[in-house]
Parts: structure tokens; sequence; C-alpha cells
């Protein structure tokens, strides 16, 4: 996995802790060889108190790309949400909510062990919750 997240900070938005990112992560599986590509775009607002961080909101629409299998270019899409509230220095708490778009279709193992079958081929929409923390060890 190589992944590259250039953010630049916007300072003419209001409150002017806003941050712009893009994320950028290729993936390889060594299992069977398939290629894949993680763009995200994002919008993060830092909610600062007494000059210390105190809650990151962020909205994002993650688009995953298949390189070398399917029959689509992107397999998965969708918005993305995200909040971090950090307790403590060391300690922060996380929770991101998405609708992701996910498609379907026969690989090429399952076409060469089953020719004469398929499967459904759809879009798949399921709402995703993620709850999680933090530690930091200084």
């Amino acid at each position: 996995m190589v992944d590259l997240t250039p953010r630049f900070a916007l300072e003419f938005l209001p409150g002017r802790n806003w941050v712009v990112s893009l994320k950028a992560r290729y993936e390889y599986n060594f299992t069977n060889s398939k290629q894949s590509l993680l763009l995200r775009p994002g919008l993060t607002f830092f909610w600062l108190r007494d000059r210390e961080p105190f809650l990151n909101v962020a909205i994002q629409y993650a688009t995953y790309l298949s390189l070398n299998f399917g029959e689509v270019p992107w397999y998965r899409h969708g918005p993305y949400a995200n909040l971090l509230f950090h307790v403590s220095e060391n300690i922060l708490l996380d929770l991101s909510v998405s609708r992701q778009s996910v498609y379907w279709s026969e690989s090429e193992n399952f076409l060469e062990s089953h020719p004469s079958e398929f499967y459904m081929r759809d879009i798949y929409s399921p709402w995703f919750v993620d709850a999680g923390f933090i530690l930091r060890f200084n």
C-alpha cells in the first residue's frame, strides 16, 4: 500500500480552521494480484479550545477504483462523515458514518469454475457506522 494525503489550510473560510485534503491510496493484493486506487477528497474543520484541538469534523467522498478487475472502473463509492473528539492529549474518540454504493460482478475465477452460471450484478448500498478510539503513547 502507498498512501499520499496532501492537505491545505483554507484560511479564507470563516473560523480559519478549515483544511482541504485529497487522500490517494494505491493497494496491491499479493494473494490475487488485484490493484485498486482510493481517491477521497475531503474538508475538515478543527474546533479549538484554548488553542488546543477539541473536535475535528470532516466530510469526504470516497471512490474506490479497480485498476485490473471488475466490469466497472469503480467498485465502491459514497459520502463519508467523521467526528474525532479529543478527550485528552493521549485519548481520542472516533465516530464515522457513510453510505456506500458497492458494485458486484463475477470474478474471473468464478467464470472459469462456473462457465454457465452467473450471479446478480447489482448495487449494494449499505450504511457503515464505525466507532473507535485512538491511544497515543509518547
